[in-house]
């Protein structure tokens, strides 16, 4: 039998692809005499993909090696057809999270367990638990968002469990613009290759933390605003056991009603709101969650709501189409009278003032 790294579905020997998700099934080349292997048995043969073999694909900032992801895509489309890419992303990708074990020092290394890969410096056991918290994560969060999760994503899902906040946050300054951030236990990195980041401080909170990247990392395909992007993450945390506070507990109602007006809530629908520390990080989230509970209680319209939704205008659009709902009615945010809904022009102006800000703390 053969068990599908993507979605776990069990099939028949002969098949050539997964019947669950379609997923190609392809077989692992002959070890070469000389390898090198981590501590869960991650491999790397003489490479399918050397990276090093490929002009200005690292550069050297912010205390790590940064890859040049358009040159690895580059060489990898120029050099493969589409089905047969997935074991030269497999490779590009154990070679970097090597170089980066490397440049942590210590006891780090790479592990790995189906389609998900773990960089740590934790104890070889603690890694399988987590590598399984993540496998057993992804099949969940597709049968939640079937159709949707991860499609057409041939590469590794890339896990970084940093044990010194200070290397967690030199690694994310590199990604991030100059000025004031609200601390995070963890992020899901978009910018080149698709992974998560984690600091780790407990083993559950670190897992309950990975449950949640995988969700933005299932939906990172698709033009989701920000608000449903940590909307959906909190609610399928939620669902899968994860502890979190009660949703609307104490006195959240009455603090919504005091900081949200028609000009902050443009804020929300841009997703600008979400790096402001303070506050308007916390009820953000808050909100988020309240709205897609609001949205979300006929499943196959929701489904493709998602599939619909545009960053642009945080959703609108796809929400009058697929819900019948408007985003600022009785079905979302309205909060006694005044335009609540998104709007275009508001949101872009958003986005111009974080960049605006963004420029000015790199030039002081």
């Amino acid at each position: 039998m053969k068990v599908c790294d993507y979605c776990g579905r069990v099939n028949e020997d002969e098949f050539a692809q997964c019947r669950e998700c379609g997923t190609a099934f392809y077989r692992e080349p002959e070890p070469a005499k000389e390898e090198t292997k981590s501590k869960a048995g991650a491999s790397l043969e003489a490479p399918v993909l050397n990276l090093d073999d490929l002009l200005g694909v690292f550069s050297f900032a912010e205390g790590f090696s940064r890859p040049d992801w358009k040159v690895i895509e580059k060489a990898i489309e120029d050099g493969w057809e589409h089905d047969n890419r997935r074991l030269p992303w497999d490779h590009a990708i154990l070679q970097w999270t090597k170089k980066l074990a490397t440049e942590l020092g210590g006891k780090y290394d790479v592990s790995r367990m189906g389609r998900c890969l773990l960089v740590s410096d934790l104890q070889s056991e603690v890694d399988q638990r987590l590598l399984r918290c993540a496998e057993s994560a992804m099949i969940k969060i597709s049968e939640a968002l079937p159709g949707i999760a991860w499609n057409d994503f041939i590469g590794v899902h890339v896990i970084l469990v940093f044990g010194e906040a200070d290397d967690y946050y030199q690694y994310l300054s590199w990604f991030y613009s100059e000025g004031e951030h609200p601390a995070t236990a963890g992020v899901h990195i978009h910018k080149g290759y698709p992974h998560i980041a984690c600091f780790f401080s407990r083993e559950t909170s670190v897992a309950q933390t990975i449950t949640h990247e995988l969700v933005h990392h299932s939906i990172n395909h698709l033009r989701v605003p920000r608000w449903l992007h940590e909307g959906l993450a909190i609610t399928i945390e939620r669902v899968l056991g994860a502890q979190r506070v009660q949703m609307l507990s104490d006195d959240l109602p009455e603090r919504h009603h005091r900081f949200w007006d028609e000009k902050l809530i443009q804020k929300f629908w841009a997703g600008t709101s979400f790096g402001e520390p303070g506050e308007s990080v916390e009820l953000s989230y808050s909100l988020a969650e309240v709205l897609l509970r609001l949205l979300g209680n006929e499943r196959e319209y929701f489904l493709a709501f998602i599939e619909a939704v545009d960053y642009d205008d945080a959703g609108q659009t796809a929400a009058l189409d697929c819900l019948g709902k408007c985003l600022g009615g009785r079905g979302g945010t309205k909060k006694n009278t005044g335009n609540w809904r998104p709007q275009r022009k508001a949101i872009k102006e958003c986005w111009a003032e974080m960049q605006k800000q963004a420029q000015n703390s790199k030039e002081l």
